[in-house]
Formats: structure tokens, sequence, C-alpha cells
């Protein structure tokens, strides 16, 4: 299925992110974090708007003892992070940012704050209302899962996908990859940066952010696993479920690296080999070779086929079908058809309408019960000769579907 993949929204990929709201109209904005390196973010931290906002502020903390200060005595990372700030960070007596990145206490509960330098108020409950965040913006995407941003007129740093994992090499995973998101992810595009609390901050040594854009909300990573140019990375993390389910109905739709990329797997641009078993719904399919002018055979085994109409060919396949499912159910003759390029032919086409074998001899209608297995033709009239670039498509719906060789 061919998607407007810039502009649209779907249930999978670019997903919204949720907005909260209470009954008092309380709107959690999201958390976007900075460190203090020249390399990476400036000044950012949690917002929270609304009527409530001085419920979630952060509690002020007893600066007056002398004594060591650890990340358990300290009510949220804000307020670890802004006394972190306000005591020597170059040296940081108190061995609040353990790994170095300028950011204390970072398993500590949010509010949440990465900023290099302490924001207005000090910390507690009242002073002066914060600037407001500065915009980040998209200076290249250099992975499928890899970008790099800038905030305001700060330096450029380099942000992993959350979520998202592509091959670090030159595969055609890789270059797709690369492509898909090249193609809707412009330099320029302003997007916000979300924390996850069940993630950590860095991945590969990158800073490691839920990036979404900030006119559409569409996650970027999601976006890249839904439409098949990214693997649920292994790392935990809040959406790893959705995310998974968007990649499962990526590879059943063959999207993205399961439809450009793997040989022999039922796409358009590599479809089965003849012979090959494979699995669709609830039915397991085998396609035999296709006979291209079935109608000498047709002839044979029946006087009552009339022949094709000028220009056009009878051409017929074996195949043999397997009901999987717990009940009983149809063949439906509907969902077969030869595809040359775009062009659909069926078997009741409008040059002439054909059975193309005997009754008990072509799949149509036929009631299979569970477990067993029935062998009959699938047919087509098509214009002209059978093609060696033509393929069979058995059809679940519109989206799903897997494609055959014809020799």
């Amino acid at each position: 299925m061919r998607r407007e993949h810039a502009t649209a929204q779907r249930s999978k990929g670019r997903f919204k992110i949720s907005v909260l709201a209470t009954a008092t109209g309380l709107t959690v904005a999201l958390s976007l974090w900075s460190a203090p390196t020249s390399a990476e973010p400036t000044n950012s931290e949690l917002r929270v708007q609304g009527e409530a906002a001085g419920e979630q502020r952060t509690a002020p903390v007893d600066v007056s003892r002398r004594g060591d200060m650890d990340c358990s005595d300290f009510p949220s990372q804000r307020a670890a992070q802004i006394f972190y700030l306000n005591h020597s960070p170059g040296s940081d007596p108190h061995g609040l940012d353990d790994d170095g990145d300028g950011v204390a206490c970072e398993s500590n509960p949010c509010p949440c704050y990465g900023g290099s330098t302490p924001p207005g108020g000090g910390g507690g409950g009242g002073g002066h209302p914060n600037p407001p965040p500065k915009r980040i913006k998209i200076v290249k995407v250099l992975r499928g899962d890899l970008v790099t941003v800038r905030e305001g007129k700060g330096r450029p740093y380099r942000v992993h996908l959350l979520g998202a994992h592509v091959p670090r090499n030159n595969s055609c995973f890789a270059r797709g990859s690369l492509r898909a998101l090249r193609s809707w992810i412009k330099p320029g595009r302003v997007v916000e940066l979300d924390t996850d609390r069940e993630a950590s901050k860095r991945r590969h040594g990158d800073l490691q952010f839920d990036v979404a854009t900030a006119s559409t909300n569409f996650t970027l990573g999601g976006s890249q696993i839904g439409y098949g140019w990214a693997n649920v990375d292994t790392i935990r993390f809040s959406e790893k479920r959705r995310y998974q389910r968007f990649f499962n109905e990526a590879v059943n739709e063959r999207d993205g690296y399961w439809g450009e990329c793997v040989k022999n797997f039922g796409s358009v641009k590599h479809p089965y080999i003849v012979g090959k078993t494979f699995d669709l719904g609830d039915w397991t399919y085998t396609f035999e070779g296709t006979d291209p002018d079935a109608w000498p055979e047709m002839q044979t085994e029946s006087a009552y086929f009339d022949p094709p109409a000028p220009g056009w060919t009878y051409v017929r396949a074996r195949v043999t079908v397997t009901n999987n499912s717990y009940y009983g159910g149809n063949i439906n003759a509907n969902n077969f058809a030869l595809f040359r390029g775009r062009t659909a032919f069926g078997q009741f086409d409008d040059a002439y309408m054909s059975w193309c074998s005997n009754p008990n001899g072509y799949l149509d209608t036929e009631w299979v019960d569970s477990g067993d297995t029935l062998t009959g033709y699938v047919c087509a009239t098509v214009r002209g000769p059978l093609q060696a670039t033509d393929q069979w498509q058995v059809a679940e719906n519109e989206d799903v579907f897997r494609r055959v060789k014809v020799q």
C-alpha cells in the first residue's frame, strides 16, 4: 500500500503523544532535557501549566546542612540539579553526577531539569517564572535512528531516536532507513525531545530522547518502526509493547525493509519463488508453475469452454491450500489475481468470463474443513502472452497480500 507518510496520521508508527488533562484543567507538557557541554542542549526543563502548576513545583531543599548530600536527599531530579549547579558543579563535591554528563541524580523522579545554569526562582516553589525553552530544530539526519539537532543558537548535538534500532552498516536496511527518514524530516524541522523514565539517557554514546515533530507530534522512532525501516530496540522503554505491535504490522504488510530488502518474501519487489510454501492469515499456500496457455488443456477437459477473445490468453496455476483455523472456511476466488505491473487480471475479465477448468478443478468458493487440504487451479485472462515478470497475488485484504512468481 502506498502512503503519503509525510503528512498522514496513522494508528501505527507516527502516533500522537497524549496530553494529560485532569478535571481541574492541569496539562503537563513534554519534559525537555539539556546538558552542560557546548555540544549538548543548554537550557530546557519540564514545564507545568494550569491552575495546579504550583503543586508540581520542586520543594525547597535545606542547603544549610554542611554534610555530604546524596541523591536520596532530594525530592526530585530538578531539586538535585539546581543544588548541583549552585555548589561547584565542576568538581561535584557531593558526587551527584556519577557519569559526568552534567546532569545530577538522573534516577530521581521528575520534575526534571538538565540545564547548565540555575533556572529563575532557585529551585523553590516561588521566584520568577523560567524563560520559555528554546526551539529545537533538526540539523541533519545521520542514520535511520540518529539525528543532529540544535537548541536555539547553541552547537549541534546528536540524538538517538528512542525505541528504534537500525543496523550500523551499509546494508539495504541501513540505506533504506536513512532515505525514509530524510524524506520527511528535513533540516530546520522543529521537534520536541521527551525523556522516558524507563529508558537510559544515552544509547551508543549519544543522548537518547523520544523525538517528536512539534507540529504533528509524530514520533520519529515509532514512525521508522511502523513503516518497516527500524527494528524495536532491545532496551527497556515505556512504549515497547506498542512499538512491537507496529513492527509486527510492518512485517505482515511487507513495508519498508521487509518489502524492499528481504528476498523471496512475498513482496512486490521480492515475490515468492514457485513451489514456496507460505502462510497468510489462516491459510497455507503453495503455487506450482503457471501454464502460459491453458486453452488446449481446457478444450480437452470440457467442450463447453469458449476460446479467449482475440488478443487475450487463458493462464492458470495449480495451488494447494490448507485451512489452519479451528473452523471450516471458504476459499474466495476473488482473493486471487495475476498482476502485470499495477494492472490486475482476474479470473473473470471484461474480455471474457471463464472458469478455466472443470467445476471441481478450480478454486472458487469451495468449503475446506479445519486442517484439510485442497488443490485446484487459479485462473486469469490476460492481455497478450504471459510475461516472465507477471506475478500471482493472493490477498487477505488491501494491505496484506503475498506475491508469487509465475515461473
